[in-house]
């Protein structure tokens, strides 16, 4: 079974660009240093974290430190820029409120 704080890590990895620890960034890299990096609950949970990861998360987001790298960068400008559209629509909404 695959810990919780794992599927979580990764939810927030894939949906938000949210960076992992270092064990799930090398393993998201393909990076056998992983297995040395991976708790005991990990180790044991680490064929079902594999399968969670082929199946569940998009193939963009992970096989290399490059592909994290740039995902991570991708989410990260994707929430600034839904932040300035909140503020920008915010700054509209309040100015149209003073207006009438």
């Amino acid at each position: 079974m695959i810990p919780e704080r794992i599927i979580n890590s990764l939810d927030r990895y894939v949906n938000h660009g949210i960076p992992t620890g270092g064990f799930l960034r090398a393993f998201l890299a393909k990076d056998l240093t992983a297995i040395s990096l991976a708790d005991n609950e990990n180790r044991i949970a680490l064929w079902e974290i594999w399968l969670y990861c082929y199946n569940e998360i998009p193939s963009l987001c992970w096989g290399s430190y490059k592909a994290v790298d740039a995902w991570i960068e991708m989410k990260t400008q994707e929430r600034n820029a839904d932040s300035k559209a909140d503020a920008s629509e915010s700054n509209n909404t309040s100015q149209d409120k003073k207006g009438n």
